[in-house]
């Protein structure tokens, strides 16, 4: 039974499966987004070099696209000419169609237009693959990829790894700190908000500062009490000293 990325009970072992041809974009583009990516926690697997030795390579990819809950597909000019580019992407919408996985195609420096039809720059690459028995199934993965709102790099380079990497964990959702933790590290936690709220004598909501709240509402404290924060309900109280 296929379990759907939705499924609460299902482990990922990947958060992001990264695809991309390595020839365009390895040593520039990729290596940026990669490093974006990872500097948020998030789980990436991002090539063959990711695999151990004496490992079957196509049957280790196979299952890290099943294992990721998202595929970023980066394509480039020359994607179109690699069989394990398009043999990947092929098993990528596979998952998607069966197990709801989510995909997001990045187009790097190449029009959608041209990835569905294999026109313009995208023409060249493709046509190596002459009358390639699969060549029916990978037009389907691509014309697949720009059906999907994808991101367009054309312009500004990093400010389209901001966006992915913005889509990335508004899809992963808030899943990093389970609500146990929270409440086992309250004080420090809520210590390290930016901002916190409560409400004042009249019962207003108050905006201060962590470390600089306002005390302009509360009671004096004496030097047999102590103050508390309870993360529970939002609020400051006096405790006697024990």
């Amino acid at each position: 039974m296929s379990q759907s990325s939705s499924s609460p009970n299902y482990r990922w072992k990947h958060d992001v499966f990264l695809k991309f041809y390595g020839a365009d974009t390895r040593k520039n583009f990729v290596s940026h987004l990669y490093a974006a990516l990872i500097g948020q926690k998030i789980k990436v697997f991002k090539d063959e070099k990711t695999i151990q030795i004496g490992r079957n390579i196509f049957f280790s990819i196979s299952k890290a696209i099943e294992e990721s809950r998202i595929s970023v597909v980066i394509l480039s000019q020359n994607y179109g000419e690699s069989v394990n580019c398009l043999t990947e992407l092929e098993k990528i919408f596979e998952c998607s169609r069966s197990m709801g996985r989510y995909v997001i195609p990045v187009f790097y420096h190449v029009q959608p237009a041209e990835v569905k039809h294999q026109s313009g720059c995208f023409r060249e690459g493709f046509a190596v693959h002459g009358n390639h028995m699969k060549l029916s199934v990978w037009r389907n993965a691509l014309i697949e990829a720009t059906n999907i709102a994808g991101i367009e790099v054309q312009g500004n380079e990093s400010d389209c790894i901001t966006k992915i990497v913005e889509t990335v964990m508004r899809e992963l959702g808030p899943r990093r700190f389970p609500l146990g933790s929270l409440l086992a590290k309250a004080p420090v936690y809520w210590c390290a908000l930016n901002f916190l709220t409560f409400k004042d004598s009249t019962g207003a909501r108050k905006v201060g500062t962590a470390g600089t709240l306002s005390t302009s509402h509360r009671k004096k404290p004496n030097k047999e009490t102590t103050e508390v924060y309870d993360p529970l309900y939002k609020k400051c109280s006096y405790r006697k000293l024990e």
